[in-house]
C-alpha cells in the first residue's frame, strides 16, 4: 500500500506490498517475577517488551505480489538499528534487500525502484520504505570519512 504518505490520494494505493510481522513470544513466570517489585508502569512495559524481544526470532518482513500472497523472510526487529559508520552502507544494504524482496514476489515495483537514480531511490525509500526515526540516534554524527562516492559511468 505505498506510498505510505500520500495524503491527497490515500485511496490510490490499496493493494498490500510489504508487512513487518512481529514474531511475539510467551511472558514467562520467571518475566513477571523479575519486574514483580517494580513500578507499575515498568511492569507493564515489560510484559510488552520481554515477549516481542523473546520471540524476535521468528520477526518476517513480508512482500505481497499480485495475488496477495506474501513471501517472507527473516528480519530481526534489531536489525534496523544503525548507528556510527553503520549508518550509510547500512541504508545501502537495506535498499539492495528492499529491492530483492519486491524481485521475489512483485517486480513491477522492483523495476520502478531500479529503474530509480541514487539520490531518487533513496529519498524514496527513506520516505516510504525504511524507518529512519527507528534507524537514526537522535544525535547522529555522520563524518566526512565514513562517507564513498562511486560514480557510475
Amino acid at each position: 500500500m505505498l506510498p505510505t504518505r500520500d495524503l491527497k490520494n490515500p485511496g490510490k494505493h490499496t493493494e498490500p506490498v510489504r508487512k513487518f510481522a512481529l514474531g511475539v513470544g510467551a511472558l514467562e513466570a520467571e518475566d513477571v517475577m523479575a519486574v514483580a517489585g517494580r513500578p507499575a508502569a515498568e511492569r507493564a512495559a515489560a510484559s510488552l517488551v520481554l515477549p516481542q524481544v523473546r520471540g524476535d526470532e521468528e520477526s518476517t518482513q513480508n512482500y505481497y505480489g499480485e495475488d496477495g500472497k506474501p513471501v517472507a523472510y527473516k528480519e530481526r526487529l534489531f536489525q534496523n538499528i544503525l548507528h556510527g559508520p553503520d549508518i550509510v552502507p547500512g541504508l545501502t544494504e537495506r535498499a539492495v534487500m528492499e529491492i530483492a524482496g519486491f524481485e521475489q514476489s512483485n517486480p513491477k515495483p522492483a523495476d520502478s525502484l531500479k529503474g530509480m537514480r541514487g539520490e531518487a531511490l533513496m529519498n524514496y525509500l527513506l520516505k516510504y520504505l525504511l524507518r529512519p526515526q527507528a534507524m537514526l540516534p537522535n544525535a547522529a554524527q555522520i563524518a566526512e570519512e565514513n562517507i564513498s562516492y562511486h560514480v557510475s559511468t
